[in-house]
């Protein structure tokens, strides 16, 4: 946090050695500066280098990415019933046999 300053207060010789010391602050800042705008462009043509293939790079054709960057989506399964729904009267289930036996015979 910055305080406040007044130069009014200074005798002319601090003056002199505050702004001598200020200017080589801003020397070395703007020598970081520079070193960092150097990293970044260097890191931005790094960014810009194509990827690696099988085609430019050690990696045999058989480990290499297939044609297709990414797997066809598959449909979404709906929810089957998991519980079985039970009637509130039993149903009497009956063969074909049983009912021609207990049919009227003819």
């Amino acid at each position: 946090m910055a305080t406040s300053f007044d130069p009014a207060v200074l005798p002319s010789c601090e003056k002199d050695a505050l702004i001598t010391t200020l200017l080589a602050q801003v020397d070395a800042l703007m020598a970081r500066v520079t070193a960092l705008e150097t990293e970044n462009a260097a890191l931005r043509e790094k960014l810009e280098v194509p990827p690696k293939t099988p085609d430019n790079s050690g990696t045999p054709p058989s480990q290499g990415r297939m044609a297709t960057a990414s797997p066809a989506p598959r449909p979404r399964r709906t929810p089957e019933r998991t519980a079985r729904c039970i009637p509130t009267r039993p149903v009497a289930r009956r063969s074909a046999r049983s009912a021609a036996r207990t049919a009227a015979p003819t």
